[in-house]
């Protein structure tokens, strides 16, 4: 898609893609069989972090809305219904099974509601919680302000643990199960830290402010936007392995997201969506 107003986040489910416009509070998806994008919502305030998958078997998004602090879900080719309010300034967004989870920017805080509309506070006092990721077991997310990447069991009962400390503004996260992915965006690093020994790692460094990454598992490749140059980039995990450019030119690309044959992302300055 081209044309669009400052495009922020991006999901993809079941060969559609869904993103947001910053610029001008809109929703927006287009599927394989559609000639054209299609607006799923208008006049949402600053609308962030966005994200898909299926509701009683039908399609459903659910998004962030920054400025006005609604997170919002449209399920089929229904309205866009709000299911939070009050919130200081949501981010990043995920789901799992019936429930979806946020992060706070402003107000520090990790939130969690279920089908049923009932909510629950899961951490609070997190240094602007930016990026949010979830496996089987946990939910993890980045601490922008405090340079910490934290996660909390999906089971309940725990208090936060700490994944890594000593970041640069981390922004970006993925998990797969053995480990958790990141990018700090200030000092150029692209991390990791695998579970089973907590064991913290540079997969690579010195990128011009990364922004957001992905993994694809089957392949064991992380892939990453670099915001400053303009490109996105992919490495083998493991060894030595060098990076790889995709694509290049790209006009501030921030979010990143994978299906089982393409990578997407979203180019804010360039109104373009890949």
């Amino acid at each position: 898609a081209s044309d669009q107003p400052q495009p922020w986040a991006i999901a993809v489910h079941a060969g559609t893609v869904y993103w947001t416009n910053d610029g001008d509070g809109t929703v927006m998806k287009r599927g394989p069989q559609d000639p054209q994008p299609i607006q799923l919502a208008s006049g949402q305030a600053d609308p962030r972090g966005i994200a898909a998958g299926d509701s009683a078997g039908s399609p459903a998004v659910i998004w962030t809305s920054y400025s006005n602090g609604t997170v919002m879900v449209q399920v089929g080719d229904g309205p866009a219904v709000q299911v939070a309010t009050g919130q200081a300034g949501p981010m990043g967004i995920t789901g799992s099974g019936t429930t979806a989870y946020w992060v706070i920017f402003d107000g520090g805080d990790v939130e969690s509601m279920n089908v049923d509309l009932q909510g629950a506070t899961l951490a609070t006092g997190q240094s602007s919680p930016h990026g949010l990721a979830i496996d089987a077991d946990s939910l993890y997310w980045t601490n922008f302000g405090d340079g910490t990447v934290r996660s909390i069991a999906l089971s309940g009962g725990l208090p936060a643990a700490t994944v890594a400390t000593g970041q640069t503004n981390p922004r970006g996260i993925a998990a797969d199960g053995a480990a958790v992915y990141w990018v700090n965006q200030f000092d150029g690093r692209v991390m990791r830290t695998i579970l089973a020994t907590m064991q913290e790692e540079e997969i690579y460094g010195d990128q011009p402010g990364p922004w957001d990454l992905a993994v694809d598992v089957d392949e064991a490749t992380v892939y990453w936007t670099n915001r400053d140059t303009g490109t996105i980039q992919k490495i083998a995990i493991g060894g030595n392995a060098q990076p790889t450019v995709i694509a290049s030119d790209q006009a501030t690309p921030f979010d990143i997201a994978l299906d089982a044959t393409h990578v997407y992302w979203v180019n804010f300055a360039g109104g373009t969506v890949m």
